[in-house]
Parts: structure tokens; sequence; C-alpha cells
């Protein structure tokens, strides 16, 4: 766990351009695992903050995780229903999502903010497939459809992982998702899964 505050970063823009200030005042400890800066973005129209994920962002990161499930998995009309019908409703799914900032394994679980409200959120840990041993997995990400298009995802998949070699799981009938890894460097390594996927939906897996 990390004890102090991590060094905020802002970046302010003016509609002049772009002027950027760092603060490097405040030092974190090292931890076991990666803690990102505070982000936060202004402009004359939101403000978007990159920051850890906390116990009551919960019920948000589901409506997120809800929201994205309806653009990624067009074949399901109902995931809720579905969800529900195998035994992980919402109350299951939010104590999931608190499990998870606390879970030793998750190595960066963080939030985007836009004007106070959490549109999207990323996790990254430990690789869970055998033959990928002690690689980085990007777990899980996730955005609200509303803030598709704006770059702040991508800006989001940099907090967490920066430049580094990971792998990724994506829906195989997700085009949308495909190109967007894609443009982060990540290419398909061959594997492809049918059982065991969210929604019985075929997925390939993407390296970088």
């Amino acid at each position: 766990m990390v004890d102090r505050q991590p060094p905020i970063l802002r970046r302010v823009f003016h509609r002049e351009g772009p002027h950027c200030r760092r603060d490097r005042s405040s030092r974190v400890r090292r931890a076991s695992r990666t803690v990102c800066p505070r982000l936060e973005v202004r402009n004359a129209l939101v403000t978007r903050t990159i920051r850890p994920v906390i116990d009551a962002d919960a019920p948000r990161l589901c409506d997120a995780q809800t929201a994205g499930w309806l653009v990624e998995y067009p074949s399901i009309s109902d995931p809720i229903a579905w969800l529900d019908a195998d035994g992980f409703d919402r109350a299951a799914r939010e104590a999931n999502m608190r499990r998870l900032i606390v879970a030793p394994e998750t190595e960066s679980f963080l939030a985007a903010v836009q004007d106070d409200l959490v549109v999207g959120f990323v996790t990254v840990g430990e690789s869970r497939d055998s033959d990928r041993p002690g690689e980085t997995e990007l777990s899980w990400i996730y955005f609200d459809p509303a803030a598709h298009g704006s770059g702040f995802a991508a800006e989001l998949v940099f907090a967490a992982l920066g430049n580094r070699p990971a792998y990724v799981w994506v829906a195989e009938r997700n085009p949308r998702a495909r190109a967007f890894y894609a443009k982060l460097g990540f290419v398909e390594d061959g594997v492809r899964r049918e059982t065991g996927t969210l929604f019985d939906e075929p997925e390939l897996r993407l390296a970088r």
C-alpha cells in the first residue's frame, strides 16, 4: 500500500494552446504494485481526471461496464438478464469490483473521471494465462460509449501501462475494440478461445 497521495500531474489546456505544468514536490514510496499519478486535464468544456479507483466508485464502475457491454456485445440483447441468470447479479458485481481494488494480483486499477463522473476504468495485473507466465495482462477496460472517440481511453491505458509489453483478450466480433488496441500497438498472437468467455463470445488474444 502507498501511504501518501501520489504526485499530481496536471495539464491545463487553454484556447491559445496547451500549457503543461508538472508538480514534482511530493514523492511516492515504491510499492509492490504500480501506482499511477493523478492526471487532470481541463479545457473550456470538460475536466478529465485519471486516478486510482476507490471503494465508493464500485456502483459507477458497474454502470460503465454495462454500458460498454451493450456496444461490445451486440448479440446480447440483455446482458443484465444474462448475468443474473448466471448468478452474477449487480450486488455480486459491485462486491467483485471492491475485491479487485485490494487484490494482490491487481497491479493497477484506475478510473477515468469526466466532470466528477466515472466514465471508464482499466485494470492491469499478473498474467492469468499459463502460456504467458510472469507477463502483464490488460485485464479489463470499459468505457461509457458517450466518451468514445474522445481519446480518453487511450490516455487511461497509457496511464496504467505506459509503453510496456502486455496482452489483452478482446471479443472477436468487436471491430471497434480491435481497432482501438491496434492503435496502441497490440496485434493478434494466434491464440483464440471459445469457452469460458464473457457471454460465450469467441475471443482473440492480442499482444505487444
